[in-house]
């Protein structure tokens, strides 16, 4: 797994293949996601799989995510149900 150089909001590296908890406020309302770290086009990027219609959603939030795992050791937190 290749570093992307950001940390997460606990100060643990974030590595391609993490699995990443992040939020926004959106209406007054946080919304939690789950997404994955991937390269893509020269930059890491999260990757939602449960969008099929999106691939990329966004840059690799630094010190706003949360690392919850990665695709190997934590599959079950990105498939579908």
């Amino acid at each position: 797994m290749q570093y992307t150089g950001v940390k997460d909001k606990n100060g643990k590296e974030i590595y391609e293949g993490d699995i990443i908890e992040y939020s926004w406020l959106w209406q007054d309302k946080t919304i939690n996601k789950f997404a994955i770290v991937i390269f893509v086009d020269g930059m890491f990027c999260l990757n939602n799989p449960k969008r099929k219609d999106l691939k990329v959603t966004t840059a690799v939030p630094n010190k706003t995510g949360l690392v919850v795992g990665n695709i190997y050791e934590n599959p079950d937190l990105v498939e579908d149900k």
